[in-house]
């Protein structure tokens, strides 16, 4: 008699931990099916060509902040929104080597 309430306990936990695990992946399928929403979501609002708005904040910043030529500095300004984020890169880069130096 043990035995057979034994067997029919461990299937009942065996059935209800599938379930578990049924559960649990398809929470798992919803949050990967998000995640792919929102990269596509971000690579259409983003045409990968224009600068930053992050960038152009700290590009302006170190233009401020190291060019003292007030000539130079509204001329690098003007600049900006022309940058593509790979030479937004470049400058911002190439101003924070040359504070290290």
């Amino acid at each position: 008699m043990f035995s057979c309430l034994n067997g029919s306990l461990m299937s009942a936990i065996n059935s209800a931990c599938k379930s578990l695990d049924v559960i649990r992946l398809e929470g798992a399928q919803e949050q990967a099916a998000r995640n792919i929403v929102s990269v596509e979501a971000r690579r259409e609002n983003d045409d990968g060509e224009g600068i930053s708005p992050k960038q152009k904040d700290l590009l302006t910043s170190l233009i401020y902040q190291r060019i003292d030529n007030e000539e130079e500095r509204e001329r690098r300004l003007q600049e900006v929104q022309s940058y593509s984020r790979d030479d937004a890169s470049e400058m911002i880069s190439s101003f924070i080597t040359a504070s290290q130096r």
